[in-house]
């Protein structure tokens, strides 16, 4: 598989249209709150109940998900692979997809759920994002130098919309 052009809106409809649960950490995230920086990929924690990980392993298989770091052999991912609090780093037909089990700070699903921010996309659907200031504290946990780089904006927007919101508080 070629590397296809990043469809982060496509990729995020697909998930919302089959009901799976997840929700976006990262850049993307960053991205949906206004940080203006870039990302290469999309970064989702799922839900790890049973159901929700079949409807996502079918999504993946239609989406030709094969593992990144195995290019060029073709190596699909397997069900079982979702269950782990690892990270699969994926390549659709749709762009590069990152799954991961629980972040740096330890949270998982549920965790981050409680962090995050409902947002609408243009077709009506919702998704969970990982709210800024949580993103942050996942971010400084990493420490990787590409992670700390993108902290000031992130701060900054995270203060520019506290500001505009007052008694916000995140």
């Amino acid at each position: 598989m070629s590397a296809p052009k990043a469809d982060f809106e496509g990729l995020l409809r697909a998930f919302t249209e089959r009901e799976i649960r997840f929700v976006v950490i990262g850049g993307v995230s960053a991205a949906l709150q206004s940080v203006p920086a870039v990302t290469y990929d999309l970064d989702l924690v799922l839900d790890h109940e049973p159901k929700n990980l079949d409807q996502c392993i079918a999504l993946l298989q239609n989406l030709e998900a094969v593992y990144r770091e195995h290019l060029p052999k073709q190596l699909a991912p397997k069900r079982s692979d979702l269950e782990s609090d690892g990270t699969m780093l994926l390549m659709t037909r749709l762009g590069p997809l990152d799954i991961l089990g629980r972040v740096a700070t330890g949270w998982r699903y549920r965790e981050l759920l409680e962090r995050a921010r409902c947002v609408r996309l243009e077709e009506g659907n919702e998704l969970q994002i990982l709210d800024l200031s949580a993103l942050i504290e996942v971010k400084e946990q990493v420490g990787r130098e590409k992670d700390l780089a993108v902290l000031p904006l992130y701060r900054k927007t995270l203060s520019e919309r506290n500001a505009a919101e007052p008694g916000s508080g995140s």
